[in-house]
């Protein structure tokens, strides 16, 4: 199966992708500047919201890319 980068996916998915808790994607997704842009919102402060795969997907391998850069600075401490 093809995965689609402008598939919408829900919270849930996108917590997953992230492997963060739903929480975390609603506060990330929040706010003034949005870590991750909902391409949709339901109705109500705590309605579900749809996100665009690409964009779940970059932020997880830009998060992985900083866990990688910290954990290298950290071994370079070590030496």
């Amino acid at each position: 199966m093809q995965m689609h980068t402008d598939e919408q996916i829900t919270t849930a998915e996108a917590a997953r992708i992230l492997r963060v808790d739903t929480s975390t994607v609603n506060r990330i997704s929040s706010g003034t500047a949005p870590k991750l842009q909902p391409i949709d919102k339901f109705p109500g402060r705590t309605g579900p919201k749809r996100f665009k795969r690409g964009d779940v997907e970059a932020l997880a391998a830009e998060r992985r890319a900083e866990v990688e850069a910290h954990l290298a600075r950290l071994n370079g401490a070590e030496s």
